[in-house]
């Protein structure tokens, strides 16, 4: 490898999504500042290190003869003139597509050109219905309109829900709060800057989150209800994922991604938040969840080529149990710590009997109900009398993946 361009440090822009064009000697790319504000289409040469602005553009693009730039914007696939000998795009942009999946963050957009007039692209993602099930998976009310939902917490005192909501036009998740009762709802972050991962602290006054708006998610804090509130909590290199907050409030359990897999570490919410690894393995551990009396921790793993719940003690992730006999993920623990629930393989919702104490002892467990069109999500009451669950409109919707022919075409042809 020759390297071509390199970031200048005193310019420290992420360089992004290069693609040739047609003459094999000059390439596009984006320049991306760590806040995201700038996002610049340029263009540079293998000749020479001379590098040219060519507009704003915040999603990634691919050329296609006869003369177009792809790119997406607003949730939207567009073809704009683009002339590949002066580099320059002219004209107005022509519709291909709605509804095409992308991630504001850093400019992914889902989708492939190629130079024979087809082009296909990954929808973007579906809605689904937040809703309160009882023990029997009896539908017992339905929190909120139909929203693409990526995650989901009920309070300690189970009176408010926070929820990530996706907004379509840019592919990144706001906070949300939902009242348990009546199902009001007030919306806490709005914008291009993506959170997510919302972690109830055990007194339900803040929430502990992951956010984008330094680079790669990190991890902040807010007071629910104190607009302006936001304070960075912990930022490191890679990605970071809030996951859940150990019942003294005094240590977070988060996701950080390695280079190819994600593990669990843990951070002290007292003094320097200084964070360690709990678990770290060539394999993913995903939803870490503190039991609740602090003792140990519930998590899934896929070192077994499926995901599996595993529970370890708090001081000691080496010393695990496996509780899923064939699959599972998305352990929840019982507010009384006599319960741990996990999604099945066929998404049913598994209920295992649990003692806490010196040591764990865990049950057979034994399915509660099916949900027919799929769990994204869950959590459970504080009394494990009911379940909220995310779940998609449809039992088999449409697939992700589309195709369009001839899409040249139809544009000269709108023209």
């Amino acid at each position: 490898p020759v390297r071509v361009l390199g970031a200048d440090p005193s310019d420290p822009v992420a360089l992004l999504w290069p693609e040739f064009l047609p003459d094999g000697r000059h390439f596009l790319f984006q320049a991306l500042s760590p806040s995201g504000k700038m996002r610049e289409l340029r263009v540079g040469s293998l000749d020479s290190r001379d590098v040219r602005a060519i507009t704003q553009l915040a999603s990634r693009f691919e050329y296609a003869e006869p003369g177009y730039l792809i790119y997406v914007r607003d949730n939207a696939l567009l073809a704009q003139p683009f002339d590949a000998k002066k580099a320059a795009l002219y004209g107005e942009p022509t519709l291909v597509a709605e509804n095409v999946h992308h991630f504001f963050g850093p400019g992914h957009a889902a989708f492939s050109v190629s130079q024979t007039g087809v082009i296909a692209y990954q929808a973007a993602e579906s809605p689904v219905r937040l809703v309160w099930l009882d023990r029997q998976g009896k539908e017992v009310g339905v929190l909120g309109q139909p929203a693409v939902v990526d995650f989901v917490r009920i309070s300690p005192s189970g009176n408010r829900i926070a929820v990530a909501v996706e907004d379509s036009r840019f592919g990144t998740s706001d906070l949300w709060v939902f009242e348990a009762a009546s199902g009001a709802s007030t919306r806490l972050t709005s914008g291009q800057i993506d959170e997510g991962a919302p972690v109830w602290t055990p007194d339900g006054a803040r929430l502990v989150f992951r956010v984008d708006d330094k680079g790669p998610p990190d991890i902040a804090q807010m007071v629910v209800g104190s607009p302006g509130s936001e304070r960075s909590l912990l930022i490191l290199p890679g990605v970071q994922q809030s996951e859940d907050i150990s019942p003294d409030g005094r240590r977070l359990v988060f996701l950080q991604d390695a280079a190819s897999t994600a593990d669990i570490w843990l951070a002290s919410l007292e003094g320097d938040h200084q964070p360690k690894p709990w678990l770290r393995s060539p394999f993913n551990e995903r939803n870490p969840r503190f039991s609740p009396d602090g003792r140990w921790i519930a998590y899934e793993s896929d070192e077994s080529g499926n995901p599996e719940v595993y529970v370890a003690l708090t001081e000691g992730a080496a010393e695990k149990r496996r509780i899923s006999p064939s699959g599972g993920r998305a352990p929840r623990w019982r507010r009384d710590g006599k319960e741990l629930l996990y999604v099945g393989p066929d998404d049913s919702l598994v209920s295992v009997p649990i003692t806490l104490g010196a040591s764990l002892q865990a049950g057979t467990g034994a399915p509660l109900f099916r949900v027919e069109t799929g769990i994204r999500y869950f959590d459970v009451s504080p009394d494990g009398r009911r379940f909220l669950v995310s779940t998609p409109l449809e039992k088999s919707p449409e697939s992700p993946i589309r195709v369009i022919v001839n899409w040249d075409a139809a544009i000269k042809k709108e023209k």
